[in-house]
């Protein structure tokens, strides 16, 4: 919890960087932080303050248009919808979105995961590294072999 709102200060602070992406990005992370937190009107806004400082923002649209659906229907259920000249420029996401969204949240899992364990991320790193290393060595040993048994050469002691 306190992480959660360190993190909403910091973002806070950055929201008036004069760089686009950095600040389309923050307002994301802060319309995150904001959904987390069950303040969906708050999160739908700061979402669609991404989008309007960096259009091609697709986790801000994704997480825009997931929300705008599912808690902020349409208010009057007799109203007529709205015509595609009518609707916001804002496009469907695409499946690249999707799997970004999945993808964000296979490492949120895995960081779950991890801190289950009493490891940083940078501790698995360095142990998925050595097993790398490890495993490229051997394969390396392994090919070797293989060369001198090729080449013929036998030992009649």
């Amino acid at each position: 919890m306190q992480d959660t709102i360190a993190a909403r200060r910091k973002y806070a602070q950055l929201v008036n960087l004069k760089e686009p992406n950095l600040a389309s990005t923050t307002y994301s992370q802060l319309g995150i932080i904001f959904c987390n937190a069950k303040d969906t009107t708050r999160a739908l806004n700061l979402f669609k303050q991404a989008l309007i400082l960096k259009p091609e923002n697709e986790i801000a649209r994704f997480n825009y248009e997931l929300l705008k659906r599912k808690y902020h229907p349409q208010k009057n259920k007799n109203e007529v919808p709205k015509s595609p000249q009518n609707k916001s420029n804002i496009p469907p996401p695409s499946e690249q979105q999707k799997a970004e969204v999945a993808k964000d949240n296979s490492q949120k899992e895995l960081l779950k995961t991890l801190k289950n364990y009493g490891l940083t991320p940078e501790k698995a790193k360095i142990i998925l590294d050595g097993m790398k290393n490890n495993e490229i060595q051997y394969i390396q040993q392994k090919h070797n072999f293989n060369k001198s048994k090729k080449s013929g050469i036998t030992q009649n002691w």
